[in-house]
């Protein structure tokens, strides 16, 4: 409607891309420069068991963790029109933002043909655990044990769908291409071993001593980690015009 062109060039960029006019008269700032829905499904299987023996309560278990990570993105971009187009040559603050918005003369453009259609990421992250409660006495209880986990590196089933710098030899590489794993060749974490430690003593009746110690091994939400791997160059391409 406002007659730009090559800007909504598919039904799912519509609406009005970003548009700044910077100050220092009537400035103001409209609009977006990309449109984005996501989407994300995590599926947990998880089995614990217990086993009592003699003064001996064992517990072990497992928890699988299978996460969906999708997102279409569709980019508009973003015109910012300054002062500099209209100002008088060697007349310092002489121009107008607002007068070079009116004129259609933009001082930056910044183009994004950023159209994933879908996007997939997946990870899957993994965890094994076994302890047990030893009451050794009727004052002393002791509970040692180990935790597993291990996660995936997050992948894509697209081609160039996701892209890892190498800086060894300094180049990229595109997920699905070539020789190139289905991850962009990074490789599962699998040295997440987690041991754990208490002891509970108790003096008399009223007065009881509890120590523990733990470690544990965690990468964050799903949101945290994920669209880094395939929003990025070349996956992701867009110009920037000064």
């Amino acid at each position: 409607e406002l007659g730009i062109p090559n800007v909504n060039t598919i039904p799912e960029m519509g609406g009005l891309m970003r548009l700044t006019v910077a100050g220092p008269v009537g400035g103001f700032d409209i609009g977006n420069q990309d449109t984005t829905w996501n989407h994300q499904t995590n599926f947990t299987y998880a089995g614990n068991f217990v086993w009592n023996r003699g003064s001996h309560t064992m517990k072990w278990g497992l928890e699988l963790r299978d996460g969906y990570f999708s997102d279409f993105r569709y980019a508009k971009g973003a015109f910012t029109f300054r002062e500099t187009p209209t100002a008088s040559l060697g007349v310092a603050q002489s121009g107008i933002s607002l007068a070079s918005f009116m004129l259609g003369t933009t001082s930056n453009l910044d183009w994004r043909r950023q159209v994933f259609g879908e996007r997939l990421e997946r990870q899957d992250r993994d965890g094994f655990y076994w302890q047990d409660q030893w009451r050794v006495s009727p004052r002393l209880t002791l509970n040692y044990g180990v935790r597993y986990e291990v996660y995936s590196p997050i992948w894509t089933p697209y081609e160039a769908g996701g892209t890892q710098y190498d800086l060894i030899r300094e180049r990229v590489k595109l997920a699905n291409v070539g020789p190139i794993s289905r991850s962009a060749d990074i490789q599962w974490d699998r040295n997440n071993f987690a041991p754990r430690l208490g002891i509970a003593h108790r003096f008399q009746e009223k007065m009881v001593f509890r120590a523990g110690f733990g470690r544990t091994y965690t990468i964050g939400q799903w949101g945290e980690s994920v669209g880094a791997f395939s929003n990025q160059w070349p996956s992701a391409p867009f110009k920037n015009l000064a």
